[in-house]
């Protein structure tokens, strides 16, 4: 009986142990209106984030390049875009490089025929290599579009809009 009470005695406290490890009491409470964000609104928010640490701008410009981006960065940025498109991953392990030579399969069959830590970090970093390399256009053009929008924000918040010249038909930033 004692042992048995001991028992439940201790699974009970850890039970509520991990309560306590919930600093703000989400598991508790019902917040009204919250919802997670999803796989889109991630990518939108990492690639403003990259557009604020990397980007180069002033009022009127701002530019970046994927290759601005540190790499592990750019692996994030590739990982949330093929979770905010499907996961399709057919295509882009091979790269640019669809014949059957190419630096995915020799990684691939390299690693089947010798199991080892090195042969494993190889393929992983050719895979990493060819979906950067597969999606770089459509990475790019989510940090140009980014660009825009940040540089939007940036000078609506500081009072500036944005007007067409019309006789260059430039787009051209000041205040009104």
């Amino acid at each position: 009986m004692n042992k048995r009470k001991l028992a439940y005695n201790a699974i009970k406290n850890q039970q509520q142990s991990s309560w306590i490890d919930d600093p703000f009491q989400l598991g508790t409470y019902v917040i009204k209106g919250f919802k997670p964000v999803d796989n889109a609104q991630a990518l939108e928010n990492y690639a403003q984030e990259l557009i604020s640490i990397y980007a180069k701008y002033t009022y009127d410009y701002c530019e970046i390049s994927l290759s601005d981006i540190p790499e592990d960065e750019q692996f994030e940025l590739a990982r949330l875009y093929i979770d905010a498109h499907g996961r399709e991953l057919t295509e882009c392990v091979n790269g640019d490089d669809f014949t059957i030579e190419n630096d995915f399969t020799c990684a691939l069959l390299a690693m089947l025929k010798d199991n080892c830590k090195e042969l494993r970090e190889h393929f992983a970093q050719v895979t990493c290599n060819n979906i950067l390399i597969f999606y770089h256009k459509a990475l790019q053009e989510l940090l140009d579009n980014s660009c825009v929008n940040y540089l939007n924000l940036i000078n609506n918040e500081q009072g500036r809009y944005a007007h067409q010249d019309l006789d260059s038909g430039e787009i051209v930033w000041g205040k009104f």
